[in-house]
């Protein structure tokens, strides 16, 4: 009865608190990208619209540009299980944040 205890607790915990946010400073654009509005992020080498969240097909992640060029990174939080579990990461294949549903798998 406490394993499943804590099992459920997990799985709540899962489904309410999984994200980590993080800014990235404002970076100069290139001269390229000069003619776009928004923010440029050197790590994706583009611009990430003012009024358009960018989730990258590759990864877990949603980018927000703030009007004095800051990029707000929001990702998935760190979830661990219960002794003897295993936590099998999302699909990174569907959109942010749906990407984050880990699954968990115990013994």
């Amino acid at each position: 009865m406490h394993k499943v205890f804590v099992l459920v607790c997990v799985i709540l915990l899962v489904n309410t608190a999984y994200t980590a946010v993080s800014l990235l400073p404002k970076v100069p654009k290139p001269p390229q990208f000069e003619h776009e509005e928004g923010c440029y992020n050197k790590d994706l080498n583009m611009v990430v619209p003012y009024d358009a969240p960018h989730s990258p097909q590759d990864e877990c992640a949603q980018y927000s540009c703030f009007a004095d060029g800051t990029i707000k990174v929001t990702t998935c939080g760190v979830v661990a299980g219960p002794a003897g579990c295993v936590v099998i990461p999302g699909d990174v294949s569907k959109p942010y944040p749906d990407c984050c549903q880990p699954e968990i798998k115990c013994n």
